[in-house]
């Protein structure tokens, strides 16, 4: 058995086959913050066991998706851009917890492992009313035609094991599957690293737009005996399974660059920019993450699929977001999107 998450085994019973009466009973010895739960018991005559089922979570989710990279939560300013969302609510009734803690902003006081901003879950650490807080932070990542491999630092202030721990994949943001199913493996009390997290699951398709989470539910405050801290995340490799949007330089009184690649060659990409909002609107190739009113440019490609432009950005604008999305014509695929701001 896992120590902690979800596991599935089965046992032999064919010694009993053709007996009548035979009782089949489960024992337990444990001790405090070790507790297990059983369910989905299947008899038959197969020797393949059922594959464990994908967990419902409720959560907050983002309304874009990134290409993967390097993440340390210093550029935010403590409000998550769009291909990320937090979650801190109440176990038990779903409702807002006032008292959840799940910011991105170094807050608490008790450092990040770089910087002075990282993910910190728990409760508020300035409460002393305890109880059950459950928090989420779920990322949006596009499709890559490889599974990528999750590093990051983290810390452990004292967390016990509970059915949403860890981390989690999932298409659809409600039923997801466990890729680390415990804190236990964090370095305890004091910034480590954890590496090689496979963000795998063969029952999530990863080569499409896709949602992780990292989840944490516990009953005191934020590094007092509980709280989960994570920084400096590096999503690695894989690589964007289609074609692929950026826009680099974009700070006011200077020139960006726009830079549509992998697309259809020598054919049209559309390049879309609101400053309205990170939609969703339907548009004929997919969900598009721009609200109106938005402004559609169209982009030949060459021989390899590349298009761009350039704009001179506005003296000014600094601190002004914008969002951008597009779309491939050739193969009637979306881009990926981006929330930006003017620096």
């Amino acid at each position: 058995l896992s120590p902690d998450g979800l596991s599935s085994i089965s046992a032999d019973l064919s010694a009993y086959a053709g007996v009548n009466g035979v009782n089949v009973s489960y024992h337990y010895t444990g001790d405090f913050a070790s507790e297990w739960t059983l369910d989905d018991v299947l008899v038959n005559d197969s020797s393949t066991p059922p594959p464990t089922p994908l967990m419902p979570w409720t959560v907050n989710l983002p309304s874009a998706f990134r290409s993967g990279g390097t993440d340390d939560f210093e550029s935010y300013g403590g409000t998550p851009p769009a291909d990320m969302a937090l979650t801190s609510i109440d176990p038990l009734s779903g409702s807002p917890d006032p008292e959840g803690f799940c910011a991105i902003d170094g807050s608490s006081g008790w450092g990040a492992n770089g910087g002075a901003a990282c993910l910190e879950m728990g409760l508020d650490p300035l409460t002393n009313n305890y109880h059950y807080v459950r928090n989420a932070m779920v990322i949006g990542l596009s499709g890559s035609p490889a599974p990528r491999s999750l590093d990051f630092a983290g810390i452990d202030h004292g967390d016990e094991i509970d059915p949403i721990d860890g981390i989690w994949i999932s298409n659809d943001g409600a039923n997801w599957a466990h890729v680390l199913s415990d804190w236990y493996s964090m370095p305890y009390v004091g910034w480590g690293s954890v590496a090689g997290i496979a963000l795998d699951d063969s029952r999530i398709d990863t080569t499409v737009d896709h949602f992780v989470m990292f989840a944490q539910e516990d009953n005191f405050p934020y590094g007092y005996l509980d709280g989960i801290g994570i920084d400096d995340m590096d999503f690695g490799a894989g690589g964007p399974s289609g074609p692929t949007l950026s826009v680099t330089n974009l700070t006011a009184g200077l020139v960006a660059n726009v830079s549509i690649d992998s697309a259809t060659p020598n054919n049209v990409a559309f390049f879309v920019w609101s400053l309205a909002g990170g939609g969703p609107i339907n548009t004929p190739f997919g969900q598009g993450m721009v609200s109106p009113p938005y402004n559609v440019i169209p982009l030949s490609t060459d021989s390899v699929g590349h298009a761009g432009m350039t704009q001179f950005v506005p003296p000014g604008t600094t601190g002004l977001s914008i969002w951008f999305h597009g779309a491939d014509r050739g193969t009637a695929s979306m881009l990926n999107a981006l929330a930006m701001s003017i620096g």
